[in-house]
């Protein structure tokens, strides 16, 4: 299974290694993002799926997150 960041990382803010690992990279200049991460598997014919994945910033530099699927 290996995992892609599609949509929603402005300024680059986030990096998605293949294993799924969400990094904060950048400082994040907002309080909120939606980020579109697809999934691939390794079959012949690769299945894939998205998901939303919600990463809210506070002031204390955390950024906790929450998964929602399309």
């Amino acid at each position: 299974m290996r995992y892609l960041l599609e949509e929603g990382n402005e300024g680059s803010t986030f990096s998605l290694l293949l294993d799924g690992r969400l990094y904060l990279i950048a400082t994040p200049d907002k309080d909120l993002y939606q980020l579109k991460v697809r999934a691939i598997d390794g079959g012949a014919v690769p299945k894939f799926d998205t998901a939303t994945v919600i990463v809210h910033v506070n002031e204390t530099g955390c950024v906790p997150f929450e998964l929602s699927t399309m």
